[in-house]
């Protein structure tokens, strides 16, 4: 369940939980943009939200809508369906280099999921009202609404220096914290290394595909994807 972990005295409210595609989730809202008393409870459905995400596209659950799918051939949800039509959709437009198909016979949808719950949180709270907002899926993919508060933008911290966010996303991709490599270059088999990528553009979803994408292609590849992709930026 969320837990309250921070008010901050500037007006911001951080609620976090772990759980959901292995992974830490934060919300920070800013508090006089909805009423105080409304936040435990949509903060509640941003995680039953991501949670579903997980039960329904996971390949690391056996009882995944996926994972059934896949190997007994029950029929897909319509939401699992677009997921994967949206992800085969960026294969050409990333030279290839994002492909859900590089671990086996069931898709890996993991350099989009997070991204994907990111915008999903985003879409609630925005139709709930919330118009200053930031939601952290994982520390690889960050959504903003509007700004934090007496600034213009909310202020993150990244491999590429402090990037500002407003009412964009963005996201990284790189090595494991503890150094070891788990992005799998599709052209040639191999586990990608080298320095993290961090993309920024309209939706986190499409920045964390890019972000897999170009963290994946060799540097002198990487101009001619991003020409795919004109609203989104490799910082």
């Amino acid at each position: 369940m969320p837990v309250l972990f921070r008010h901050l005295p500037d007006g911001i409210l951080a609620y976090g939980w772990f759980g959901g595609m292995h992974s830490r989730f934060d919300i920070a809202l800013v508090s006089g943009t909805a009423c105080k008393a409304l936040v435990p409870l949509i903060v509640e459905r941003c995680e039953t939200m991501v949670r579903n995400i997980e039960a329904l596209a996971s390949r690391f659950l056996p009882d995944s809508a996926l994972v059934c799918h896949y190997n007994n051939g029950s029929t897909m949800p319509p939401e699992l369906i677009e997921i994967i039509d949206r992800c085969n959709s960026m294969a050409s437009r990333t030279a290839g280099y994002f492909d859900t198909s590089v671990h086996g016979d069931i898709p890996d949808l993991c350099g989009f999921l997070k991204g994907y719950a990111a915008e999903r949180i985003k879409e609630l709270l925005l139709s709930e009202g919330y118009s200053d907002a930031l939601i952290n899926a994982g520390n690889s993919s960050i959504a903003a609404i509007g700004s934090a508060p007496g600034c213009d933008d909310w202020s993150i911290g990244t491999p590429a220096g402090n990037i500002a966010l407003r009412n964009d996303a963005l996201s990284i991709s790189g090595l494991h914290t503890d150094g070891s490599a788990h992005i799998v270059n599709p052209l040639t088999g191999q586990y990608s290394t080298g320095t993290p990528v961090v993309v920024s553009g309209p939706e986190a979803d499409v920045a964390e595909i890019l972000s897999t994408a170009l963290f994946a292609a060799p540097p002198p590849e990487r101009p001619a994807i991003l020409a795919n992709f004109p609203e989104y930026t490799m910082l």
